[in-house]
C-alpha cells in the first residue's frame, strides 16, 4: 500500500471547500503533499511497472470502491 495526503483533484477540493488554506507560516519553497493519482501513474510508469497499480480513495462511488478491493 502508499498511502498518500492528497487525492490530486485540487481544484476540485476547492471547489468542495476541502482544499487547505495556505497561511503566511507555510514556507513556500516546501514540496506540496504528495497525491494518489500522480503517485499512481509514476509507479505505473516506473518502480512498479508491469503490475497491477489501483488508486482507491473516499470520494470515489462504493461501486468503484468495492471493484478496485476485488
Amino acid at each position: 500500500y502508499v498511502v498518500c495526503p492528497r487525492i490530486g483533484d485540487d481544484a476540485e477540493e476547492e471547489k468542495k471547500g476541502r482544499a487547505k488554506k495556505k497561511g503566511p507560516e507555510e514556507d513556500p519553497d516546501k514540496r506540496p503533499p504528495l497525491a494518489v493519482l500522480e503517485i499512481a501513474d509514476e509507479l505505473r510508469r516506473g518502480a512498479l511497472a508491469g503490475l497491477v497499480v489501483e488508486v482507491l480513495h473516499g470520494r470515489m462511488h462504493p461501486d468503484e470502491k468495492d471493484d478496485v478491493m476485488r
